[in-house]
């Protein structure tokens, strides 16, 4: 839930601007697309060569836009060329033809295996920026076969499109079209548009509201709290509220919070003994590792707003300790 900004400190150690990574992505991708709409372009209707054409000649600015002329970029498509890209000739959406070598030509689905790899590793973004339940990780396994060794991937990062693939093929391999996501965001979003507000390159989104527990006096009850619990997600004063309705329900962030009461009973149980806890005095078989670390120790997550992202849960964890403790 933090926004997706500054340098990044990669999986290799190495720290890169957004820009770097950016034009990594872009020097692997460009030439080739330019090459795969200069094949295409032939094969379509005297109707469609124009479109794939203009999108040819404009294919360095469609990469690398960033969030706000990709906005704009997604707004003159809409208005110029409105369902040029795909059709509902049954109960489905589907690519038209035009909207099919688009797509063809910049080939995401192959690069999310190849390049898109690398561009995560330097990323590096730990947990999903929509809902900060899940990992956004990649892993690779050699497992060994025999006289062989097969590299597996065991974790498998997803990109959401912010806009799109299918209503707009033409920013399916745009840098800040490409969001870190988890599984569940990602399928739940689906084609579905959010404002700008909850992008994640341009947005706090954790800046936008925070958890409260409904009934705060739940955990100290001798029934305590069940598994199941009343969570709503409350709005900052000056938020949208339309918007951020739509945030909240498309990535249905009430009913999957709402299922770890558990939790919630851990961190109020923290709060209420964090006075011997906080105290270093008792901690002497730790070292010097300074109130920051045994706060987070104790807590099981990190503790402030800009850590959000290392762990999942951490906003939330963070919500309900700041209301055990009477500090919203």
């Amino acid at each position: 839930m933090n926004k997706i900004a500054g340098d990044r400190l990669g999986v290799d150690g190495e720290s890169r601007s957004l820009d770097s990574i950016r034009d990594y992505l872009i020097d692997e991708i460009e030439d080739e697309i330019k090459v795969a709409l200069e094949n295409k372009i032939p094969t379509l209707d005297a109707a469609d060569q124009p479109v794939a054409t203009k999108i040819k000649e404009h294919l360095h600015t469609l990469l690398t836009a960033n969030v706000f002329w990709l906005n704009k970029i997604a707004k003159y498509f809409d208005t110029k060329y409105k369902d040029r890209f795909y059709e509902k000739p049954t109960k489905q959406w589907k690519s038209t033809a035009l909207g099919k070598a688009i797509l063809d030509a910049f080939n995401y689905s192959n690069h999310r295996g190849s390049v898109l790899v690398e561009v995560a590793r330097r990323l590096n973004v730990k947990t999903c920026p929509y809902c900060n339940m899940h990992y956004t990780l990649y892993a690779n396994e050699n497992i060994q076969l025999k006289r062989k060794t097969k590299v597996a991937g065991i974790t498998r990062f997803q990109f959401d499109h912010f806009y799109d693939k299918l209503h707009y093929p033409m920013l399916s391999m745009s840098f800040y079209n490409l969001i870190p996501s988890c599984a569940v965001c990602n399928q739940g979003k689906s084609a579905k548009a959010l404002s700008l507000a909850y992008h994640p390159y341009y947005s706090d989104i954790h800046k936008q509201f925070h958890f409260e527990l409904t009934d705060p006096l739940g955990p100290y009850t001798a029934a305590r709290v069940n598994d199941e619990v009343e969570i709503e997600l409350v709005p900052e004063a000056g938020v949208n509220k339309a918007e951020f309705e739509e945030y909240r329900d498309t990535f249905h962030l009430k009913s999957l919070y709402g299922r770890h009461g558990d939790v919630v009973q851990e961190v109020y149980d923290k709060a209420y003994e964090e006075p011997y806890y906080m105290d270093p005095t008792n901690f002497k078989f730790l070292g010097n590792r300074g109130s920051d670390y045994l706060k987070r120790l104790w807590m099981g997550n990190y503790t402030e707003l800009d850590e959000i992202e290392k762990r999942p849960m951490a906003k939330f964890m963070q919500d309900m300790w700041r209301q055990a403790k009477g500090e919203m």
